[in-house]
């Protein structure tokens, strides 16, 4: 029963602060997007599909994103302030996946495998992870081959591929299955083909501001992409550029953030992850990804959630279109709202 709780928890009662679940009020909740029946349940027990089940999305209203928060660096545990997780390494077919292991506090109720956002690593989670091991979690993040401190991917790669990856790295590391697993971004693409490709290891998906690309900017993210590492200079001065870009991000999705002698501390280790990113190079695979198209084949109960500090959360605001992906999903149809 614990298991199901995380991803069963209703908009109306929990949100995450500071890295923190609490009660809140402040979150506002489109009413008629719970969850998608099938895949596996505790020990592997099948467990039947509910093909009509609604899915519930609701948009949290955090004044304050909660994996990128630099004021939380001086709350909280050490765990938490210093990054003192358990590390280390998973050897794969592919090279070797670095990782974050933090069991949980109390008897394990379960797993929750954290796949990171593109360009960063599995460190965005280091604020997450003790407070879903208070909840009586354990936790696994995993840096994607080809970012953090994970070994460079082969030149020929697709989303598959990243997942097939982190099924090895589940098996390596030994971790109990079936995992539920969180993916943001273009980790929620991951996620979402771990659940197709290898369903006994998975319980539950939860998919944190899914890339659902109009053409246009399928394009302009593909582009970006390949635009956005400087080329090396014997002076050194393209790592201001790398200053610069990390610091514009931390300003976009928090309002009124300024550089510090505190929050420079914080934004040390994300110019470390933007540096050893294979960013350049992916972004065309996370554009080409067709996830309003894949998504309808999960049969894992599956939690979409959207902030809005997220730049991906004007597709909320277009919910005729968005609900017509989550319709189709539903009702277990092939979606035709690709350009969503």
């Amino acid at each position: 029963m614990a298991r199901a709780a995380l991803a069963r928890s209703t908009p109306s009662t929990s949100s995450v602060t500071m890295g923190r679940i609490r009660p809140t009020s402040q979150i506002t909740t489109n009413h008629t997007l719970n969850q998608v029946g099938g895949g596996r349940g505790p020990g592997n027990a099948a467990v039947p599909a509910v093909r009509r089940a609604p899915i519930q999305t609701y948009r949290l209203a955090i004044r304050k994103n909660a994996i990128f928060c630099p004021r939380a660096c001086s709350r909280g545990s050490a765990a938490m302030s210093k990054d003192l997780i358990p590390k280390g390494y998973a050897n794969t077919a592919h090279g070797q996946v670095h990782y974050r292991r933090l069991p949980a506090e109390r008897d394990s109720t379960g797993c929750v495998v954290l796949i990171h956002w593109l360009p960063l690593s599995s460190r965005m989670y280091s604020r997450v992870m003790p407070a879903l091991a208070e909840r009586g979690y354990e936790t696994l993040a995993l840096d994607l081959l080809g970012y953090g401190r994970s070994d460079p991917r082969p030149t020929s790669w697709s989303m598959g591929d990243w997942a097939d990856s982190v099924a090895a790295a589940l098996q390596a590391v030994g971790v109990r299955t079936p995992v539920s697993v969180l993916g943001g971004h273009s980790g929620a693409c991951v996620a979402v083909e771990l659940a197709l490709r290898h369903p006994v290891l998975i319980d539950r998906v939860m998919l944190d501001g899914c890339p659902l690309l109009t053409p246009e900017l399928a394009a302009t993210f593909a582009a970006m992409g390949r635009s956005s590492r400087p080329a090396p200079l014997a002076d050194g001065s393209h790592e201001s550029l790398v200053f610069r870009t990390v610091r514009t991000t931390f300003e976009h999705y928090l309002p009124g953030f300024k550089v510090t002698p505190q929050t420079i501390e914080f934004l040390w280790p994300a110019m470390i992850d933007y540096l050893e990113t294979d960013f350049v190079s992916s972004a065309p695979i996370s554009a080409a990804y067709d996830l309003a198209n894949t998504l309808p084949a999960v049969r894992h109960p599956v939690l979409l959630l959207g902030a809005r500090t997220d730049t991906l959360a004007a597709h909320f605001a277009r919910a005729a279109e968005y609900a017509a992906v989550l319709a189709n999903f539903l009702d277990g149809t092939s979606s035709q709202a690709g350009t969503v």
